[in-house]
């Protein structure tokens, strides 16, 4: 699922079906070819929708709308519908794509034991060590937290007032954001200054959670650390990346190509280096599972995790 920019159109592709919109631009070629490679289907084009609920992104003067939100499948089959949601409202000019799956009970009820093995026990666990959790590490205050949660609740304008009024709200929202922001760096460059510490301590305090580029590999093998010099080898790789004329019919070639699927089962040690990787702070699952919960679990959890498969 993503926002790909992409239009697909019709087309005679495997990966496509009968019911595209619009004409294919530069991008849709790329998403084409992208969906042929790993044998995807799009499947917004497999499902007949009027006009209103097939277009997914409006420009800031309602004058284009475009179909360039899609969700990619390799099991198709289970695919019931794909619809647009309108009766969300984010402050975004995208509105959100909805996909119904067939509801496989068997196999379900098999994972939904495994699960329970992993929830129950994790739940019982924060609530028995619930006291003990540190105090809240969001960027935001309560003054910038409820007017967002306003503008998750408000339905989509249709007046012009109402647009009006959604849009000062999410200047608003955006001015209290920065306003948080810049108070949260002067404290923590207060706090460091206060424990006779450096700029570098302050900065990585500040950069927690980001993921960061410490070297780059160079085309002739060897490895650079300054900043500059990343930034030069990033801008050539892209720019040789984007000039490249190389055709892409052997892409196209492997349509008719049977992929196997036979890949080797994930291992715990990948599943901690994807726990390690994820951002800690993000909104919980359905199930009321953090992150911190299953980082907090350690090693049993993270092997439990692996029997999900």
């Amino acid at each position: 699922m993503g926002d790909f920019n992409a239009k697909i159109g019709q087309g005679n592709e495997d990966c496509v079906g009968k019911f595209g919109r619009g004409e294919r631009n530069e991008r849709g070629d790329d998403l084409i070819d992208f969906a042929v490679a790993h044998d995807f289907k799009i499947m917004n084009t497999y499902f007949q929708k009027n006009e209103n609920k097939r277009w997914s992104w409006r420009s800031p003067n309602h004058g284009t709308r475009n179909e360039i939100d899609y969700i990619l499948a390799d099991k198709h089959n289970i695919v019931r519908n794909v619809d647009v949601l309108n009766q969300v409202n984010v402050g975004s000019d995208h509105r959100m794509i909805l996909e119904n799956l067939e509801d496989q009970t068997s196999h379900e009820n098999d994972l939904d034991n495994l699960n329970n093995n992993i929830i129950i026990p994790l739940k019982e666990a924060a609530k028995k060590f619930q006291d003990r959790r540190p105090s809240d590490n969001s960027k935001f205050s309560e003054e910038t937290k409820n007017p967002m949660k306003k503008r998750r609740n408000l339905k989509p304008p249709s007046t012009v007032r109402e647009k009006i009024e959604a849009a000062e709200l999410n200047k608003t929202i955006q001015k209290k954001q920065r306003g948080d922001l810049r108070n949260r760096t002067t404290k923590t460059i207060e706090d460091v200054t206060q424990q006779d510490r450096g700029f570098k301590a302050a900065k990585r305090k500040l950069d927690q959670g980001k993921l960061q580029f410490t070297r780059v590999l160079q085309e002739d093998g060897s490895l650079t650390t300054n900043c500059d010099g990343m930034v030069k080898r990033a801008r050539e790789y892209y720019h040789k990346l984007y000039s490249s004329e190389r055709p892409r019919d052997h892409l196209r070639q492997r349509e008719n190509q049977h992929l196997s699927h036979d890949f080797p089962e994930i291992t715990a040690c990948e599943v901690r280096l994807l726990i390690k990787q994820m951002k800690k702070g993000k909104a919980q699952a359905p199930d009321n599972i953090t992150l911190d919960l299953i980082t907090d679990g350690d090693e049993p959890v993270q092997v439990s995790l692996v029997t999900i498969q």
